[in-house]
């Protein structure tokens, strides 16, 4: 379709992007990209950065363990080197959430608002699509992941005078089976 879109490409090392629009001037479809931005915010970065985080938290568990160790007292269980207790374990998940996920997510959506509002406010302020659900394509290997496309739903364009997006599902194309 003619008009604004939003494209958010989320790879396995990088975040990317872009608002362009669609044309098709003497019949043949053309686009104009007006921002765009790309940033180190991919699902495998994400990943990693998790499991270092998750390695941290079980390594001051370890320790913990290996510390209580004095010589006179008796040999931990086998079961006491691993977070056992639903507590422990619901603690360790929001500390990944809450050191991790959250201000990586934050700037996965700075970028998205960063991207819309450039060409909002400076490139295309009078441009009419402003009104409407700016329709958005998500793409990429980590567009598989509920999380990323849950922060795209998310993304609060009210704030700024701005309806929510329209995420649009991209045709598999013909051949790959």
């Amino acid at each position: 379709n003619e008009g604004l879109h939003l494209l958010v490409d989320i790879g396995a090392s990088t975040f990317d992007v872009s608002i362009f629009t669609l044309h098709s001037p003497e019949g043949e479809d053309c686009y104009t990209i007006w921002s765009a931005e790309v940033e180190l915010l991919g699902c495998l970065k994400l990943h990693r950065q998790r499991i270092s985080k998750a390695n941290k938290i079980m390594n001051n568990n370890l320790l913990k363990i290996d510390e209580s160790l004095n010589g006179m007292t008796p040999l931990p269980k086998i079961d006491d080197y691993f977070p056992e207790t639903t507590h422990e374990l619901r603690e360790a998940v929001r500390e990944l959430r809450e050191n991790i996920d959250v201000p990586f997510f934050r700037k996965c959506k700075q970028r998205i608002y960063s991207v819309v509002l450039n060409a909002k406010n400076y490139i295309l302020p009078l441009y009419p699509s402003w009104k409407k659900r700016l329709p958005v394509f998500i793409c990429g290997g980590g567009s598989y992941s509920s999380e990323y496309r849950e922060l795209i739903e998310d993304c609060n364009l009210e704030a700024f005078g701005m309806p929510r997006f329209r995420v649009i599902e991209l045709p598999k194309p013909e051949g790959l089976d």
